[in-house]
């Protein structure tokens, strides 16, 4: 059962530029691609090479793609250097996915707005069309024409010609800029919170907590402190990924990350990309943030012991300053075990992410797998296949 025999209809906005400058720079190894993603609000998000595509479930029962580019620096040769690729891996990802999951709360704000109207009767007239959704419930659907009749019409008799003159093209590129200029104010704004919480999680509370204890003799010594304060990242790591597991809506995210997962599986096993043979299998995927995340806090004992505890503050800024370093190392280890994870010898290096991910990961439904394997779809479509590279 594909998205096809259901019957449900794929919108597909392409938001569709192509470097050509990047030609063959994706091709240097000839390895498949490592394709990777992102669950978001109803929906996926898969990453190529060039191009990422969001599918979304949309109020109607409909999947709505949309591809967009990828940036060109991370491809740079610097930027593939091993340890530096790393970091900037982690900083793409954090942005792509904060744009990703920005867009999918638009377009579910989007939903409620068309929920909560009155389509019928408002005016004495029913725009679109009423069917049943995936859910069995009644939706109104403004299509096209019908939209334009009912908005656009009556606006452009009453205000004609002298109306279009007047505002223009330079009255709608306005309004147009300013509104890219507050998305991009708000992408920094919030990655800025985000790294801000995550130094928090990540340096200050666990070097804190470490530090308190310092003045216990039991709790001394450079290696006991380095080991408590990686007992203290992963029981902070661990209390946040079971609090956020408890809310509902999370809870339906989740499901989207499970099937994301079941569906890069499927592919990577060369089967016809189908719900019934990503439901067959696992949702835990050892590439996965969430073994990043536990693989940072494994490392960062073997890297911060050499760096010493005294002064106070040059333990916390150290931390902060070898913190790349750590995420470069871990990423190299993911992504080595990821190319080898049938191997017994190195089994136990993902095993522990893979346990974590039963928090952050829960069993899709056949929507959800729907939705995701159009994500990797629309990816696949676009011929990104044939760029294997060493990420």
């Amino acid at each position: 059962m594909d998205v096809n025999e259901n019957k449900i209809e794929v919108e597909t906005a392409v938001s569709h530029t192509r470097d050509e400058s990047q030609g063959d720079s994706g091709n240097s190894t000839g390895r498949p691609v490592q394709y990777g993603g992102q669950a978001l609000i109803e929906g996926v998000m898969m990453r190529g090479t060039r191009e990422y595509c969001i599918a979304l479930r949309l109020p109607d029962g409909s999947i709505e793609l949309t591809r967009k580019p990828l940036s060109a620096w991370p491809k740079k040769k610097i930027c593939r250097i091993p340890l530096v690729r790393g970091c900037v891996a982690l900083i793409d990802s954090l942005v792509v996915g904060m744009k990703a999951i920005t867009y999918s709360a638009e377009r579910a704000m989007d939903g409620i707005d068309e929920e909560t109207e009155t389509p019928e009767g408002a005016h004495g007239e029913t725009p679109g069309e009423t069917h049943k959704n995936a859910d069995g419930e009644t939706v109104k659907e403004a299509h096209g024409e019908t939209a334009e009749e009912t908005r656009g019409e009556t606006a452009e008799e009453t205000h004609g010609e002298t109306a279009e003159e007047a505002h223009g093209e330079t009255a709608e590129e306005t309004p147009a800029k300013k509104t890219k200029i507050m998305e991009n104010i708000f992408m920094a704004l919030a990655l800025v919170l985000g790294m801000g919480i995550a130094i928090v999680l990540v340096v200050i509370l666990p070097v804190g907590g470490a530090h308190l204890l310092q003045g216990i003799p039991a709790f001394s010594g450079t290696l006991v402190q380095n080991l408590i304060e990686a007992l203290f990242r992963l029981i902070i790591l661990f209390l946040y990924m079971l609090a956020i597991s408890r809310m509902k809506d999370i809870q339906r995210v989740f499901a989207y990350h499970g099937a994301e997962h079941k569906v890069i599986f499927t592919h990577e096993d060369k089967v016809p990309l189908t719900v019934e043979e990503a439901q067959k299998r696992v949702r835990f995927h050892p590439r996965c943030g969430t073994s990043f995340l536990l693989m940072v806090a494994i490392v960062s004992i073997f890297v911060f012991v050499f760096l010493g505890l005294e002064p106070w503050w040059w333990r916390f800024l150290s931390r902060l300053l070898f913190l790349p370093v750590v995420a470069g190392i871990a990423y190299e280890i993911l992504k080595f075990s990821g190319r080898h994870m049938d191997s017994p010898w190195l089994s136990w290096l993902v095993a522990p992410g893979l346990w974590l991910q039963k928090l952050t990961t829960q069993e899709p439904d056949e929507q959800q797998l729907e939705v995701a394997i159009a994500a990797l779809n629309g990816v696949l479509e676009s011929g990104q296949e044939l760029e294997g590279r060493d990420l």
